[in-house]
């Protein structure tokens, strides 16, 4: 029994270490995010995660040593976000288009999460860099949700 989950976790593996291999690369430096940590980079990194989609998927990288500012971002079949420098969470609420999430929450509507799949399949997020969603900024949120930028409606 444990020669077959043996087998089985080096099947997976294998598969796994194929996939990293043959994915093409993506790198959002190339869609002409900036990565200085005050631009927009929104439109870049949302315009590599489009390429690696349309090509049934691949490596999305975010290089070392940038800081790429981003609204949401949604991930698709395939994917490999491979974070090895920062990436921060735009502060323009207008980055993070409104979507229904079902009955039971805000009438159905919030904002989308700065990270979202949506029925996904073989998604990964690795490298080693960082994600900060700079929380201080939305921590106001928790005592005021009507008010900018907390309120799913607002601009």
């Amino acid at each position: 029994m444990q020669s077959i989950s043996l087998f089985n976790l080096f099947i997976f593996y294998l598969t796994l270490f194929t996939h990293l291999l043959s994915c093409q690369d993506y790198r959002v430096l190339d869609f002409g995010a900036k990565g200085d940590g005050k631009s927009d980079d929104t439109l870049a990194v949302r315009a590599a995660l489009a390429a690696a989609t349309s090509s049934n998927g691949g490596r999305v990288i975010f290089d070392s040593g940038y800081s790429f500012v981003t609204g949401a971002l949604n991930m698709t079949n395939n994917v490999i976000l491979d974070i090895r420098g920062t990436i921060l969470a735009s502060l323009n609420a207008s980055d993070y288009p409104i979507v229904l999430v079902g009955p039971w929450m805000y009438y159905g509507l919030v904002k989308q999460p700065l990270i979202a799949s949506y029925n996904a399949t073989n998604i990964t997020i690795t490298g080693g860099g960082t994600i900060d969603g700079q929380g201080p900024y939305w921590y106001a949120c928790r005592n005021n949700a009507t008010a900018p930028p907390c309120y799913p409606y607002g601009k």
